[in-house]
C-alpha cells in the first residue's frame, strides 16, 4: 500500500483499496479460518490481512489486472463472489466505479474507511452447511465487467468469461438465493464516483 496518499493518482488509491477491502471480506464472512489472518492497519483502523502467500499473490494478481483497465479508461464493478460447495454464489460484495481519474484526495479516506468498518459490523456468517448438515467450506471469485459492456483485456490470460452451469457467459447474477441489498459506503465526487455495497441472504442480519 502506498504510504503517502497525498501524492498518487486515484487509480492508484482504488487498487490499494481493492486489495485491503477483498482480504476484510474473506475474513469478514469466515471463507478461510481466521488464524490465517494477522492484524494490520490502514485508513486509521486496525484490519486484517491473510498471511498465505499463495492467496495474496492471487489477491495481488487480481488487482492488478483490474487495475490495468482502470488505467485504459474503462472504469467497471468488481464483484467478490462467495459460493457454497455445490458452486452456488450465495453472497456478493460489489464496488461499482463509473468513473475514476485524477489525483487522489485524503479526504476520501473517510469514504473507504467507512466501507471497512461497515464491513465489520455486518452479523458473522454462519457456517455453510449440505442437505445432511454437514459444514462444508466456502470458496470465492473475484469478477470483473466494464461499465461499456466491452470484454475485458485477456493480456496474459488474466481474465476469462465467467459461465454459469449451463455454460452461458455470465455477466453478473445475484446470489443464487433471496437476497438484500446493505449500501456500505459511496463516493461521489467530480473524477471519482465508487458505491460499495453487498448483497446478503435474507436471513442474515447487521
Amino acid at each position: 500500500m502506498h504510504k503517502n496518499q497525498k501524492d498518487i493518482s486515484k487509480i492508484d488509491a482504488i487498487s490499494d483499496f481493492l486489495e485491503v477491502y477483498i482480504h476484510a471480506v474473506l475474513y469478514s464472512r469466515k471463507v478461510y479460518p481466521r488464524t490465517l489472518f494477522e492484524d494490520r492497519s490502514a485508513y486509521g483502523i486496525p484490519v486484517k490481512c491473510s498471511r498465505h502467500p499463495e492467496l495474496n499473490k492471487y489477491i495481488a494478481d487480481v488487482v492488478l489486472a483490474i487495475k490495468a483497465e482502470l488505467e485504459k479508461n474503462k472504469p467497471g464493478d468488481v464483484m467478490i463472489r462467495i459460493h457454497d460447495d455445490d458452486g452456488n454464489s450465495i453472497e456478493e460484495f460489489v464496488l461499482e466505479m463509473s468513473a475514476v481519474a485524477g489525483n487522489y484526495e485524503p479526504s476520501h479516506d473517510v469514504e473507504l474507511r467507512s466501507a471497512l468498518i461497515r464491513l465489520s459490523t455486518l452479523e458473522d456468517a454462519p457456517a455453510l452447511r449440505d442437505d445432511s448438515g454437514s459444514c462444508v467450506d466456502a470458496t470465492f471469485e473475484v469478477c470483473f465487467r466494464t461499465r461499456d459492456g466491452s470484454a475485458p483485456s485477456l493480456e496474459a490470460n488474466a481474465w476469462v468469461p465467467r459461465l454459469d452451469k449451463t455454460g452461458v457467459t455470465d455477466g453478473a447474477s445475484p446470489p443464487n438465493e433471496p437476497s438484500r441489498l446493505v449500501p456500505l459506503s459511496s463516493i461521489d465526487s467530480a473524477e471519482l464516483k465508487m458505491q460499495a455495497f453487498a448483497r446478503l441472504r435474507k436471513d442474515r442480519g447487521i
